[in-house]
């Protein structure tokens, strides 16, 4: 197989390259992935000398999709991107960038955040920015900034987030109804994947309610391993049959060799 003869989407998205040969790898964010990662491969100019480098001497380049980033600021995919070559980096792996993406938030001055329970509506604090928000309560800046700016109807850990100024008792009401309507849509329409403990896979079912009536089990537990905020129900793993195929796609293709 040829590396030009790889079927990358044109999605906007996190990428890794390893180079095998030097130990090395190189994380990388792109409006396009299917472009930037040409240009790295075939292109003189705009991609990493290091990638290219070893594209010629034919030594063998690994290439996978970390993440897919639609819907998401071209600012919160460079934190995204800050967050994935941070987790490299903790694991032991050399990286070429050049240059990392700053973690500053994306606006120019910190803005006090307010922050409620999704499911009870439960105050749970006030934090002076999205920096402070993001490492009290574990939570990314872009899944911050998603449910804050209802990029989608998001509650990322089980939180609404709102900037101070902006909120209103009625905006938190309101966010409350459409995140509810969203989940009972997500939960009788989304199809998901059955799999023993030791990762098995067992069978795809329509809609998380009706499959929690076929094993008599809490709809609720079900999503709980969909969304991943606990492992397991039932005795079963449960994810989004979507999630699975993504899962597929990210797997890393390994020893790729040019065509001669």
């Amino acid at each position: 197989m040829s590396y030009l003869d790889l079927d990358i989407p044109e999605k906007k998205g996190i990428y890794l390259f390893l180079l095998p040969t030097l130990k090395v790898g190189y994380v990388g964010s792109s409006n396009n992935l299917k472009r930037r990662y040409l240009e790295h491969i075939k292109s003189n100019r705009g991609g990493n000398k290091v990638i290219r480098n070893q594209v010629e001497k034919q030594n063998k380049v690994e290439y996978m999709i970390l993440e897919y980033c639609d819907g998401y600021s071209n600012k919160d995919l460079k934190i995204i991107e800050s967050n994935w070559i941070k987790h490299f980096k903790q694991k032991g792996l050399d990286l070429v960038n050049v240059s990392e993406p700053t973690l500053e938030p994306i606006y120019r001055e910190a803005k006090p955040l307010i922050v409620y329970s999704a499911k009870t509506l439960e105050f749970v604090g006030e934090y002076k920015s999205s920096v402070e928000a993001s490492k009290i309560l574990g939570v990314h800046h872009p899944d911050i900034f998603a449910s804050i700016k209802e990029r989608k109807i998001y509650a990322p850990k089980g939180l609404f987030f709102f900037f101070q100024s902006d909120f209103s008792e009625t905006m938190l009401h309101d966010k409350k109804d459409r995140y509810s309507k969203a989940l009972q849509k997500k939960s009788s329409k989304t199809e998901i994947n059955q799999f023993s403990l030791n990762g098995q896979f067992i069978k795809t079912w329509k809609g998380i309610r009706e499959t929690a009536r076929a094993f008599n089990l809490d709809h609720m537990g079900i999503y709980n391993c969909c969304a991943k905020k606990q492992k397991t129900c039932g005795g079963y793993i449960w994810k989004y049959a979507e999630e699975s195929e993504l899962e597929n796609e990210n797997l890393r293709i390994p020893n790729l060799q040019l065509s001669k």
